[in-house]
């Protein structure tokens, strides 16, 4: 089976820089050029920071200083363990831990080994985990083994899910710290308590695991760090499951006051003491209502951020529902102490979309449609002549589309503006204005009232048609699909356009610029308060083979990684390394 990737927006692997643009086009300073001293493969990727880089095969792997672009160290799997690794079958790099996992199941026993990415040394091996062969079955779905393993960054352990316990093991040293057999599955989401040395984790089960993980049920618990005693345990309803490219879990903790809240497919509420359940809401659409599987050329796929996530006060919660249609949404209100309810909507037909719930004094803003990430894994061709497998990460348009304002006290509608025929970006709510673009408008309306307060035209701004929307303090930029523009909040007016940069189809903003991705793999960088366009670069994928792991850390598709602050961009030709300087 052949496997390609065609991905806009977040992205997998690492893939090939091509030469800047010529002529006008300005081209990003280039710092420095290296090698990694192996293929990178596997991994070919740089840590947040810009600080340190690392390239992998199954056999090897390499670290280069970021700074200077020069080999730090390279070695072998097979010297750093006496010989008991060889042909790795899996990597996982986790910069928090500054550690790289690795998996061997050599004569058919598993190994797992954790390196210091620091000096590349072997910290610890084991060999009585289990861990399924990470490999893609006929209907999509992966037995990922980072769905198996967390790292509890606080306390500095990793929580490894075996078929009859969560075992908790020491990053430095590989000690089994403690184990419980009450908590099954893989951990899915968790929050630690600082105060008392805690963990509350709620457990999923991964679709690649089903076999596993027998006997499983939801579970949401509250453990002791040190030793693994159970506080309390509770249950919870829905089914967590992970984004289908990103592998972000679905599921989210938080804690307000003397509360847990769960969100999942709605909310759910307990008390953070004993685990009892106070209140729930629930709405569980199937990923949002979208997801496909085994349907048509679709594997797996997923929508994600059509369903705006509860809005919490301190005093209510609002939270978007569905009927069993899914296709017709209302917005319910419920006290916060007790869940009883206050008001609810009339129903919006036909809204398969509302991404934004945002409240500005005593009116609740709620954005129809809009522009939301589909992940989807489709394969083409037949058994004959072999399927040909397509990663696939990018942004499409779910309507109806509009803007509407809700009474906070009463539920009943306000407003609602009609002016968003073929499209809306995300709103930007701010000092009792409510900002968005149409196709062809960049709107601002009074959140109380809905009066329109005024209408600049995008076609002046020659950047295309209104793609996503950001706040920027004083102003909103607007991201079209030929480039970005920008508006001052007061009057609407132009403050600058970028440079026409045609077929953006995602952004990432960094520090003082923002990045856009065109459907060519070009990446632009462009300064913030000015709209200048500092560099242009384009990345070309590679096609990799279905057993190869990949490299998850960059918001772009393509063979390049940036510095969380937006100063840096290192861009991967196998085992060329480019670092371009952004500003």
């Amino acid at each position: 089976m052949k496997t390609k990737q065609l991905l806009l927006g977040l992205a997998l692997g690492a893939m090939a820089i091509m030469p800047a643009f010529a002529g006008k086009d300005p081209v990003f300073k280039t710092v420095w050029e290296g090698s990694l001293d192996n293929k990178g493969s596997l991994y070919a990727n740089a840590s947040p920071d810009g600080e340190r880089l690392v390239g992998s095969t199954r056999t090897e792997f390499c670290l280069m200083d970021g700074k200077t672009g020069k080999l730090v160290y390279s070695k072998r799997f097979k010297d750093i363990s006496d010989g008991e690794l060889s042909n790795t079958n899996y990597q996982i790099i986790m910069w928090e831990a500054n550690a790289m996992l690795v998996f061997d199941n050599k004569l058919g026993k598993d190994r797992i080994a954790a390196v210091d990415l620091k000096d590349g040394k072997m910290l610890w091996i084991k060999d009585r985990f289990s861990f399924p062969k990470p490999k893609e079955d006929a209907s999509g779905n992966a037995a990922q083994l980072e769905d198996m393993i967390v790292y509890i960054e606080e306390t500095r352990t990793f929580a490894f899910a075996q078929k009859e316990a969560l075992i908790m093991i020491d990053l430095l040293t590989g000690k089994e710290i403690w184990e419980t057999t009450r908590f099954r599955g893989s951990v899915g989401h968790y929050i630690y308590l600082p105060e008392s040395n805690e963990l509350v984790m709620v457990n999923f089960q991964p679709k690649g695991l089903l076999a596993l993980f027998s006997g499983f049920k939801n579970q949401l618990m509250r453990i002791k760090a040190s030793n693994g005693e159970v506080v309390w345990e509770a249950t919870y309803r829905g089914m967590v499951e992970k984004t289908v490219l990103t592998r972000d879990p679905l599921v989210k903790l938080s804690i307000s006051g003397k509360k847990l809240f769960l969100q999942l497919g709605g909310l759910q509420v307990y008390d953070l003491a004993s685990g009892k359940e106070i209140w729930g809401a629930y709405y569980q659409p199937d990923l949002e209502g979208f997801k496909r599987s085994g349907t048509g050329k679709n594997l797996r796929a997923g929508i994600y951020g059509a369903i705006a996530d509860p809005l919490i006060t301190d005093n209510a919660v609002y939270i978007v529902l569905g009927d069993d249609k899914l296709k017709n949404k209302f917005v319910q209100k419920f006290d916060l102490e007790t869940g009883k309810e206050l008001w609810t909507t009339e129903k919006i037909k036909d809204a398969t979309a509302i991404p934004h719930l945002q409240i500005s004094g005593n009116t609740l803003v709620m954005q129809l449609g809009g522009f939301v990430n589909q992940q989807r894994i489709t394969r083409e061709g037949n058994p004959q002549d072999g399927y040909t497998i397509y990663y696939v990460n990018e942004y499409i348009w779910l309507p109806k589309f509009g803007i509407a304002g809700i009474d906070i006290n009463t539920g009943q509608y306000i407003w609602r503006s009609e002016k968003f025929k073929k499209r809306i970006t995300d709103i930007v709510v701010d000092n009792g204005k409510v900002y968005a673009a149409s196709a062809e408008y960049f709107y601002c309306y009074d959140a109380p009232t809905g009066r329109e307060l005024y209408a600049t035209d995008l076609n002046k701004a020659k950047v295309g048609p209104g793609l996503f929307a950001f706040d920027m303090g004083d102003k909103v930029a607007i991201v079209g699909d030929k480039g970005m523009a920008a508006f001052a909040k007061g009057d609407g007016k132009m403050a600058y356009s970028t440079e026409k940069f045609k077929g953006v189809m995602s952004y990432v903003r960094k520090g003082n610029n923002v990045f856009l991705q065109n459907d060519k793999y070009d990446i632009a960088g462009i300064d913030l308060s000015n709209g200048e366009i500092k560099g242009i670069v384009n990345i070309k994928p590679s096609r990799h083979t279905e057993n190869e792991a990949f490299a998850n850390d960059s918001e772009f598709s393509g063979g390049v990684d940036m510095t969380f602050d937006g100063e840096y961009i290192y861009a991967f030709r196998k085992e060329e390394v480019t670092k371009l300087k952004v500003n």
